[in-house]
């Protein structure tokens, strides 16, 4: 019976560095000791791989931030380390960073990340389990946005930029 603990070197290492999100790889690397292996032996060029790929640039650079600051220990005392740190957070993770820093940092997300979808998937429950007049005319609908040409009211209008003085 096939397996993947039973796949070929390179396959596992391929398909780390393939996952759709950071979500995935702890999962993986969890479940199956082959992949718990290739990530700890990839961990740096697999998690900023990922993070790449699948973040905004903003929680990129907060997610290294956290990470930076776990193995040190320490907190930061003035406004320069902050500055230190963010200036840090803003490039690649150092190939010398501590697996076990980024496998924590990992799992931290990873819990995040399905706390954040449990509580979506909660209010669009609660949202579908309204009655269905409630999206009959002189209610609020999501198919009415579709279909106009341009978005109205307030939570759509964006402002026009002022010229400069």
């Amino acid at each position: 019976m096939a397996s993947l603990e039973n796949l070929p070197a390179p396959l596992p290492l391929q398909i780390v560095r393939n996952l759709a999100d950071l979500k995935s790889l702890d999962s993986l690397q969890r479940c199956s000791p082959v992949f718990n292996i290739v990530f700890r032996q990839h961990a740096v060029e697999v998690i900023e791989h990922i993070m790449r790929e699948t973040l905004l640039s903003d929680v990129l650079v907060e997610v290294r931030a956290y990470l930076l600051l776990l193995p040190r220990h320490c907190k930061m005392q003035t406004e320069s380390d902050f500055h230190a740190l963010y200036a840090q957070a803003n490039q690649p993770l150092d190939p010398g960073t501590p697996v076990t820093a980024i496998s924590h940092t990992l799992r931290e997300f990873s819990f995040l990340a399905s706390a954040a979808d449990m509580t979506l998937r909660v209010k669009l429950d609660n949202l579908y389990a309204l009655p269905h007049e409630h999206l009959q005319a002189g209610h609020y609908s999501h198919e009415e946005d579709l279909v106009r040409d341009e978005p109205s009211g307030v939570a759509y209008s964006v402002p026009e930029p002022s010229p400069p003085d």
